[in-house]
């Protein structure tokens, strides 16, 4: 007798997949700050009768209106995973979303501090400062704000307690601090904040060049430039420093001066002006790297051993500078095996490829970015 197969029934209503639309995972939120909680359905909810929402095993809510939605209004201060339960008529028939994982947290009350200016920050001597300070909420009536720098007052505050203007702040660096003081005579300190308020006119120097890059190619000249701003003397002559020793130096402005034959390698140029009052002012450093150009210059090497089984040694027959290499082992049909930069200060490299196997490979050299050329040689073990 042939076994019959179960049927479907016609009749059954199928509850379809439901998912949480918000929260979104990992979302954080304040206690006591109401949580929406919404879903949507893949496909019609026109069977399901109630939403319930669980906090893990815990109901805490549920909606039996479309489209579902339910407002948390007292989540406890923890991380909650949240589920919502589509039921149907038959309450034997339900769909169950995947968890989303929040975090309720303590709300942190606002404590009093100087929120502007920043840490750090910088102005100009005699310049009118603005103080603005972080009010805690739900407090006591407020007296007044004070105001200092280090322990000396500078002033100030009683309406509105937030803000308060230091004019004319003297040069030099400050700790800034304010004190909230209430109705009652309590009282609460911020933290300091330091700032830097500049000498006006502070004289500085900035080291200019032709190019304003920062490669170069080595064998050719560089004009160097300085820009002089605030000198209250008059300048008597300009200075040119190379990696600590003197380059040159220039008596007439605009004080520039040619670098000549820039040597390979990595610099450093440091400016310092002098003026008729002997004050000397330094520039901030320029750091430099000149390069050969490898276009003007055709790079001879060799390979070995070849064939060979882990090292392959580059020898470099007439190396005569300063080179950014790189070089790349390719696969005969065109897969990079093996990739790395050198910069030798000997004419020989030596590149590992113990772990390639038996085969023909193309080493691919390049110089300071150059194609220089390939050559072919063989893994034999």
């Amino acid at each position: 007798m042939k076994e019959e197969l179960p049927t479907e029934n016609p009749n059954e209503v199928l509850i379809p997949e439901i998912f949480l639309v918000t929260p979104v995972n990992n979302q954080e939120f304040d206690k006591g700050q109401s949580i929406e909680l919404i879903v949507m359905f893949q496909g019609s909810d026109k069977f399901v009768k109630n939403v319930e929402y669980y906090s893990g095993d815990q109901l805490i809510g549920f909606s039996n209106v479309s489209p579902f939605s339910f407002k948390w209004q007292t989540p406890t201060s923890t991380k909650h995973n949240i589920t919502a339960k589509a039921i149907g008529e038959d309450t034997s028939n339900f769909k169950i979303s995947e968890s989303v994982s929040i975090l309720v947290k303590e709300k942190i009350e606002k404590i009093f501090e100087i929120i502007d200016p920043i840490k750090d920050a910088e102005f100009n001597a005699g310049e009118s400062i603005l103080i603005q300070v972080q009010i805690p909420e739900n407090v006591n009536p407020i007296n007044r704000v004070e105001y200092y720098r280090e322990r000396i007052s500078i002033g100030s505050s009683t309406s509105p307690y937030s803000d308060f203007k230091w004019k004319n702040a003297p040069w030099g660096n400050h700790n800034l601090s304010a004190k909230l003081v209430f109705a009652d005579g309590t009282e609460i300190l911020s933290e300091t904040v330091p700032i830097k308020v500049l000498k006006r006119n502070q004289a500085s120097v900035k080291l200019l060049s032709s190019s304003n890059q920062k490669e170069i190619t080595s064998g050719e000249n560089l004009d160097l430039n300085v820009e002089l701003n605030e000198f209250e003397a008059k300048v008597e002559f300009v200075e040119y420093f190379l990696n600590g020793e003197k380059l040159g130096s220039s008596v007439i402005q605009p004080y520039s001066y040619e670098w000549k034959n820039i040597p390979d390698g990595e610099h450093q140029l440091v400016a310092r002006a002098v003026d008729i009052k002997g004050s000397s002012i330094y520039s901030a450093p320029m750091i430099l790297s000149a390069r050969k150009d490898i276009n003007t210059l055709q790079l001879e090497y060799v390979i070995g051993p070849n064939p060979t089984t882990d090292v392959l040694n580059v020898i470099f027959t007439n190396l005569d500078g300063f080179y950014d290499f790189e070089f790349k082992v390719i696969s005969m049909n065109g897969i990079v095996k093996r990739s790395f930069k050198a910069k030798p200060e000997e004419s020989t490299v030596t590149i590992n490829v113990s772990n390639l196997i038996n085969g023909v490979y193309i080493l691919q050299v390049y110089g300071n970015g150059n194609n220089i050329s390939s050559k072919k040689f063989i893994i034999k073990k």
